[in-house]
């Protein structure tokens, strides 16, 4: 695996645990960073969507600023 599909996939689990951890953080984060709940929901979930990295990298550094 190279280093941007490595990089990407840590990204995605990481926006998927924060997802996941609480009720609610998913509606939160798509409110903060204007990315539709049914996108972020496609990514976290693995279907079809496939944001660019920096789609990714806004909703990584959105998790960020909740926190």
């Amino acid at each position: 695996m190279d280093t941007e599909a490595a990089d990407r996939e840590m990204l995605i689990q990481y926006i998927r645990q924060f997802v996941d951890s609480q009720r609610g953080n998913q509606k939160l984060l798509a409110e903060a960073s204007s990315i539709p709940q049914n996108k972020i929901s496609s990514l976290i979930r693995e279907r079809s969507f496939s944001p660019g990295m920096d789609t990714i990298i806004k909703l990584a550094e959105t998790i960020q600023n909740i926190q």
